[in-house]
Formats: structure tokens, sequence, C-alpha cells
């Protein structure tokens, strides 16, 4: 999901707010941690491919609700 957020920022107008920045940061410390600068690496190219329907199925998946876009996996 970074990976997306990361391409949509790429491509919009907007910044990030400090609280923003330092809540990304700290989570990109946390993942490369837990699963290693590579594979982390790895997967936010993979997010930045994503679209915004995928991004928001998974989103929804994630949180246990119901994707207005598409199917609900369960």
């Amino acid at each position: 999901m970074l990976g997306h957020v990361d391409a949509w920022i790429a491509t919009s107008q907007y910044d990030l707010a400090p609280n923003e920045a330092r809540a990304a940061e700290e989570a990109s410390v946390a993942i490369d941690a837990a699963i290693g600068a590579a594979e982390h690496a790895r997967l936010r190219t993979e997010g930045a491919s994503m679209t915004d329907a995928e991004a928001d199925a998974i989103a929804f998946t994630v949180i246990g609700q119901r994707s207005p876009v598409g199917p609900n996996p369960t």
C-alpha cells in the first residue's frame, strides 16, 4: 500500500504533512526490520503498479469491510 501511495504522491500536487512524513518513515523502518530492505523495496515497487481499484480492494479486505469496487473475498 505504501508503494501505491508513493506513486500517487509522485504524480499529484500533494506534499506529505510533517506528521504524515514522520509516520511513513517510521513505518518504513519497521517494515525493513521485519522483512528486510530488499523485500520491502520489492513490495513497494509492486504496490506502485496497483490501480486505485486494486488498492481499495486490498485496503477494504485488510480492515474487514466490503469493497465498493468489487465482491467481498470472504
